[in-house]
């Protein structure tokens, strides 16, 4: 009977369950250092540098009205849909500002926030916007970039996954800084 009373004892007091909260982690994704490539196809009418580490031109598609292209981050799972346009009018201009104004007011409708930034670099008759969106959208930074006369070129970020906006945020900051250097050392050709 000793016995008995002794493993009782033991089971109810030696048994004690500690809960403890699960300490704070981080996801940390280290992604390459950007090294830059001049982009200068003939028959683009403009060129800029682009991230030749993680990113690859492809899908250009060149008619009489536009140039499409794609870069492409396939680590990232990511990629940069472009449009480039000479409108030969600032009336068609103003048309095609409009229309990708509509398009991206349509990608807003589900973003937390919007951040805007108009973009202007005289010297070389450049100027744009970039929107920067916030939240689970499906293209969440886009921008353009004209010379406000006859050309101008737009650009659109989407990912390959479905938009989880915590999870793709280091990769959204990634691809953002790529965004600015393009942005910065792109030129119309003379």
């Amino acid at each position: 009977m000793r016995n008995y009373i002794f493993i009782i004892f033991i089971v109810f007091f030696s048994c004690e369950n500690y809960f403890l909260p699960k300490e704070s982690a981080y996801l940390r994704l280290d992604y390459p250092k950007p090294e830059y490539e001049l982009i200068d196809d003939k028959e683009f009418p403009f060129f800029f540098e682009a991230n030749s580490r993680l990113s690859e031109i492809s899908d250009i598609d060149i008619n009489s009205e536009s140039i499409d292209f794609i870069i492409n981050y396939n680590q990232l799972n990511a990629q940069i849909n472009f449009q480039y346009k000479n409108v030969n009018s600032k009336e068609k201009l103003n048309a095609y500002i409009l229309d990708l104004k509509t398009a991206i007011e349509t990608h807003s409708m589900m973003a937390n926030s919007v951040k805007i930034k108009d973009y202007s670099l005289k010297e070389k008759n450049i100027f744009g916007r970039i929107f920067d969106l916030s939240g689970s959208v499906a293209s969440p930074y886009q921008f353009y970039l004209t010379d406000s006369i006859n050309n101008i070129i737009s650009g659109f970020l989407y990912f390959n996954i479905k938009p989880n906006y915590d999870s793709i945020l280091p990769a959204i900051n990634y691809i953002e800084n790529d965004i600015i250097y393009l942005i910065e050392s792109f030129d119309w050709k003379k």
